[in-house]
């Protein structure tokens, strides 16, 4: 039986700056390494693509303002069996960055799910998470939540992708881009997302992702990206 992780505590309104308050701040890893192996942070089996970084202090940051209480990490083993989940690893990194801010931030404030290979499976799991068990039922797809009000955090190429997958799983949430959440950092936080979007692997990336979002079209859970992308994780 699938626990459902009750939210409804958490007052959904508005910061005096009307910046909105979340039940629940869903936050993508982008782990699957191509180019070799993987590289953890010195002394850990964390591994983090600078995507991953990225997200992870953009929810820390709508954490230290005041946006939400609960951080979902969604993020399996891709990098391997040997390593910690990508859910686990941008856990352990804003506990460290919070750590360095004076911030404490409660273990029961971190919700990891760390089943997921790929997006359709982020958002089923996340479904999981949230009691939307019935995915084949006439509320899967409907964007229903259960009146949660959930934010959805990845990078702006990821972004439209991700939200329709999530959508598709029963999750209609607030998609947020990473790097404009950065932009409010810090200034040197701010250079670093421009200088990010510019990047070439960020074009490639975009390009990438423009051809997946296109093909939800015929297959709207990505179960046929799911069944190629679970293949390569694990050969």
């Amino acid at each position: 039986m699938t626990e459902n992780r009750d939210l409804s505590h958490i007052t959904a309104t508005e910061t005096e700056k009307t910046k909105p308050i979340y039940e629940a701040v869903i936050v993508l890893g982008k782990n699957l390494n191509l180019l070799g192996k993987p590289r953890a942070r010195a002394g850990t089996k964390d591994v983090l693509s600078a995507e991953s970084k990225m997200s992870a202090l953009a929810a820390l940051q709508m954490y230290k303002s005041g946006q939400t209480q609960k951080i979902i990490f969604s993020g399996g083993k891709t990098s391997g069996p040997e390593w910690n989940s990508e859910a686990a690893s941008m856990r352990s990194y804003i506990f460290a960055r919070a750590n360095v801010m004076g911030l404490k931030i409660p273990e029961d404030h971190i919700i990891l799910e760390e089943k997921s290979f790929d997006t359709a499976t982020n958002a089923r799991e996340v479904a999981k998470l949230l009691g939307i068990d019935d995915l084949n039922s006439q509320d899967a797809g409907t964007g229903r939540t259960d009146n949660q009000k959930l934010a959805l955090i990845t990078t702006a190429n990821h972004l439209p992708r991700a939200s329709r997958l999530f959508e598709a799983y029963g999750i209609k949430t607030h998609g947020i881009r990473t790097e404009e959440i950065l932009k409010t950092r810090s200034q040197r936080h701010h250079k670093l997302g421009e200088r990010y979007k510019k990047d070439l692997l960020t074009l490639i990336d975009g390009a990438k992702e423009t051809i997946l979002n296109f093909l939800l079209k015929f297959d709207p859970k990505g179960e046929a990206l799911q069944k190629a992308t679970k293949h390569r994780t694990t050969n």
